[in-house]
């Protein structure tokens, strides 16, 4: 974990003053999907903190990339051996287009973030909301957030 989230989480805090993408679609999904989510969570220790660089020694290593337009301790991870991008929250996908994520800690941050994911060599994007890019993920990500 981040050691920006670590701090939220062992306060049992769920998380920081946040605002909602700009667009119809995404005030839709926030009222369906966002709205209501509890502020607090059971307070726990966080055994591990990584920050941006950093790899993760699982499947061949997993390589950390800070994303914190989403929340400030947002994390995306690369697996270079796959060409897999763990996307997390820092984006959304519907219908193989990559999207904006509903809310946004930092939106200019966010837009940045999402410029820095499609340039990473990576042909699969897998988001914590939505289906699989399953070809060309880098090359959707350039053409929806350049």
């Amino acid at each position: 974990m981040h050691p920006t989230d670590a701090a939220l989480v062992e306060r049992g805090q769920a998380s920081r003053d946040w605002s909602i993408t700009p667009h119809p679609f995404q005030h839709v999904l926030y009222w369906l999907f966002v709205h209501g989510v509890p502020d607090t969570i059971p307070a726990t220790t966080v055994d591990r903190e990584v920050t941006d660089g950093d790899v993760i020694p699982v499947a061949g290593g997993l390589k950390v990339v800070h994303v914190p337009g989403h929340c400030a301790g947002q994390m995306a991870l690369v697996w270079p051996n796959g060409g897999v991008l763990f996307a997390a929250d820092a984006a959304l996908s519907l219908l193989g287009r990559p999207l904006r994520s509903v809310v946004y800690e930092d939106r200019e941050q966010g837009r940045d973030d999402l410029r820095r994911l499609g340039t990473l060599d990576v042909e699969t994007a897998v988001f914590g909301h939505g289906t699989p890019i399953t070809k060309n993920a880098a090359e959707r990500f350039q053409a929806a957030f350049s």
